[in-house]
């Protein structure tokens, strides 16, 4: 199942939101958290999973259609790039992927880890993306920082061609 969701406001004219990159993580933050909780809390049945793609630009949002059939929608290139973050979550191991773009607007407020440059069909430059970790000034366990040091030690030396380097 996919769902599609976009920061808008809450009458069917989209609103301006200076913060609509923080809101849009924090609430892909959230979701994961109370997934997390209710996975824990059931007996029984398989451990569900979400995928989340969140990226920022210019897109077309609002009713679309004619006057017979219409729907409260979002168009445009970001849109499809956010739609293919979403399933790259499945080839990286994760749940939140962002955008360069998305990454900036959150100005350090959020720890993102970076994945590289990606190749998307149909596209003739390559898309920066990051996944989503957490929110800065909050606790984080001692495993998830060394993890973060260790990787950024190892994706610096990789895109700077020095493989033996990364390797160790």
């Amino acid at each position: 199942m996919r769902i599609l969701g976009f920061m808008s406001g809450t009458s069917l004219d989209a609103v301006d939101m200076a913060d609509h990159a923080a809101r849009g993580v924090s609430a892909a933050l959230e979701m994961r958290q109370r997934l997390e909780e209710f996975n824990s809390e059931r007996k029984e049945g398989p451990r569900l999973q979400i995928r989340i793609g969140i990226n920022t630009g210019n897109m077309m949002v609002g009713l679309l259609g004619g006057n017979r059939r219409y729907d409260y929608s979002v168009l445009g290139n970001e849109v499809n790039i956010a739609a293919r973050f979403e399933s790259l979550n499945k080839d990286f191991g994760t749940s939140v992927l962002v955008g360069e773009a998305t990454l900036k607007e959150l100005k350090n407020r959020f720890i993102c880890r970076p994945l590289g440059s990606i190749s998307l069909k149909g596209k003739t430059e390559q898309v920066a993306v990051y996944e989503l970790v957490c929110r800065t000034g909050r606790p984080i366990p001692d495993a998830v920082k060394e993890f973060l040091k260790l990787y950024e030690v190892g994706y610096t030396a990789i895109r700077s061609n020095r493989f033996t380097e990364a390797i160790s």
